[in-house]
């Protein structure tokens, strides 16, 4: 058997059994549950933080789709404000004529 087969075959039964093995030394165990405080917060603070708490699937998406759009939103600002005080992010010159 070549190598790479006794490491997949060592990996699977890894994963197989090490859940149960980690149970053993506990019990049963109970499933954890995550739910964010939200009664300090209020307007779209209190939205996002609900919306955790209600649907894990929709926050996720929710997130996965603003935070590349913030991310654009301020690498735009910070290139407008940049040219206006004359860094020019286009030219790949120092600026030093070296």
């Amino acid at each position: 058997m070549s190598g790479f087969r006794v490491f997949l075959r060592r990996a699977a039964g890894l994963l197989l059994f090490l859940p149960a093995g980690l149970r053993a030394a506990g019990g049963g165990g109970e499933t954890l549950v995550f739910v964010a405080d939200s009664r300090r917060y209020t307007g779209w603070q209190a939205w996002f933080t609900n919306l955790y708490n209600e649907s894990l699937a929709q926050f996720t998406l929710l997130t996965i789709v603003v935070v590349p759009l913030l991310a654009l939103t301020l690498s735009g600002l910070m290139g407008f404000f940049l040219s206006r005080t004359g860094i020019d992010l286009k030219s790949r010159s120092t600026g030093g004529g070296h």
